[in-house]
């Protein structure tokens, strides 16, 4: 399954990000692959060596029916980095079947988190 280039994010602390995100299938001319009921984890960590109960940001969604066309879009909200510091970061966006049998890992890179000027 495929998603995003494994490339960096960039945003600013406390800002809203949208990431689109597109599951294909490669081996099967990448058709759309059907994820809704999927569980998908976005965690964002210091070091991706730590442990995930010391993610800086830990999301599990499961995958809604709009889904099922292969695509979704991932909110990073303000809240999610207000009190971070601004550094580089690993994250990666894991999904896992409903049967909890197939867990992939469709994307690993960092997140930049830059210091805004507005702020409070």
């Amino acid at each position: 399954m495929s998603s995003p280039a494994n490339a960096p994010i960039e945003m600013i602390r406390g800002d809203t990000l949208a990431v689109p995100i597109t599951f294909k299938d490669p081996a099967n001319n990448d058709n759309a692959v059907p994820v809704n009921g999927y569980t998908l984890t976005f965690t964002v960590k210091v070091s991706r060596y730590m442990p995930d109960d010391e993610a800086s940001i830990q999301k599990n969604i499961v995958l809604p029916s709009s889904a099922s066309n292969g695509e979704y879009t991932l909110i990073i909200d303000p809240a999610d980095t207000n009190d971070l510091e601004p550094m580089s970061y690993d994250y990666d966006i894991q999904i896992k079947s409903p049967d909890g049998k197939t867990v992939v890992t469709v994307v690993q890179a960092k997140l930049k988190l830059l210091m805004g000027t507005t702020h409070s």
